[in-house]
């Protein structure tokens, strides 16, 4: 959650680590048609935001398919390459 992003980036650069790597799961930001949600845990700016404070790199991976550990791969259920 977005109130543990500081201190895991900040662990993550202490072990030596450079980069952080992140999906950006369609079916998160956009739960419904045209109703996007960039807010709270959502909010990608603030956490690319925290990576570059901290003097790290950010490598997003933006959708729409975002592989397996996420339902529909990370694509909405409202979506046509889900209804098929």
């Amino acid at each position: 959650s977005r109130d543990q992003w500081a201190s895991r980036i900040w662990a993550a650069k202490l072990a030596g680590l450079k980069t952080i790597t992140t999906s950006v799961v369609w079916a998160r930001h956009e739960a419904r048609p045209g109703q996007f949600d960039f807010t709270g845990d959502n909010d990608i700016r603030h956490f690319v935001q925290l990576i570059q404070q901290a003097g790290m790199h950010c490598v997003l991976r933006v959708g729409p398919f975002v592989g397996g550990g996420v339902d529909f791969g990370g694509l909405p259920p409202w979506g046509p390459a889900v209804k098929g």
